[in-house]
């Protein structure tokens, strides 16, 4: 999942994160304040990486 929130602090940021059921049960998103950068976004892909490591091997 990728969504725009407005944030009243931080401004606009964009978020990414798990969609379906995962999404309520584990909340695991990354946040960034926008602009981001081509690392940032790479930064955001990688924190998903470990909520995907918890299922290796099952």
């Amino acid at each position: 999942m990728v969504g725009l929130v407005q944030d009243p602090t931080f401004r606009l940021t964009i978020k990414v994160g798990v969609r379906g059921i995962f999404t309520e049960l584990y909340k695991d998103v990354s946040f960034r304040v926008i602009p981001i950068e081509r690392v940032d976004a790479l930064e955001m892909i990688e924190e998903l990486k470990k909520f995907f490591e918890r299922f290796r091997n099952i």
